[in-house]
């Protein structure tokens, strides 16, 4: 137990992610079950607009400046410039030689091949592969960020349903118990948002930093592998 202290005063991406959980445990029980479950279906409808329709508007971004725009920045943020890369060897050692998170290592080095190289028209190289991909996973979360909240400004609205009825006496009590049970699930997802949107600065020092503080946590650590909003958008980046 006394290791575990010292290592959230010497890593506090656990005690940050618990603060969180308690956080919306407690908003949950204040709120009510009916409020909190309210608002998480109309989340759960918004993430699942947003599965189906984001993959189509990304694909259509890809034809676009906007996407030759983010990946030059990205090119230039990881200093791609003079990338060799006439060998599959020199390819392999450059990705790995990045400043990036090791699952987008992975992902890079799995999916270097012909048909994706095609979905991104790549045309110069390992550093033209590495900046776009990049830049299809920044377009990917930005995309689904904007439709999410699209969908939630819609449905936001049946809310003010639920608030009536989470006020009658009868359910009061089941209502707040049940609210804070559903607020640690609210915090988890929030978390696993949060990790989702890091991604968007994947070429940024701090985040290298981050990422290495919550690589060599516990619960940060598992949450990050076991993101179900992240592997959403990573099993979705390109419609094939």
């Amino acid at each position: 137990m006394s290791d575990y202290i010292m290592g959230l005063i010497q890593n506090p991406v656990d005690l940050i992610i618990l603060l969180i959980i308690i956080y919306f445990m407690a908003h949950g029980a204040k709120k009510g079950f009916i409020i909190f479950a309210l608002r998480g279906c109309y989340k759960l409808i918004s993430i699942g607009g947003s599965y189906i329709i984001y993959p189509f508007i990304t694909t259509l971004m890809r034809t676009t400046p906007i996407f030759d725009m983010v990946s030059n920045v990205v090119k230039k943020s990881l200093n791609l410039q003079n990338v060799a890369s006439s060998t599959q060897q020199q390819q392999i050692d450059a990705i790995n030689s990045l400043s990036v998170p090791q699952p987008i290592k992975t992902m890079l080095l799995d999916n270097n091949n012909s048909v994706v190289h095609g979905l991104l028209n790549v045309q110069n190289g390992v550093a033209d592969y590495i900046s776009r991909y990049i830049a299809n996973i920044i377009l990917n979360i930005c995309v689904g960020i904007i439709v999410y909240f699209i969908f939630s400004f819609v449905l936001r609205t049946i809310m003010k349903l639920g608030r009536f009825i989470s006020k009658l006496p009868i359910i009061s009590t089941f209502n707040a118990i049940a609210g804070g049970a559903l607020g640690i699930v609210g915090g988890v997802v929030f978390v696993w948002v949060i990790f989702t949107v890091m991604n968007i600065f994947i070429t940024n020092d701090f985040f290298s930093v981050l990422n290495d503080k919550i690589a060599t946590s516990y619960l940060g650590k598992y949450l990050y592998d076991n993101n179900l909003i992240w592997n959403i958008i990573k099993n979705n980046l390109f419609m094939r």
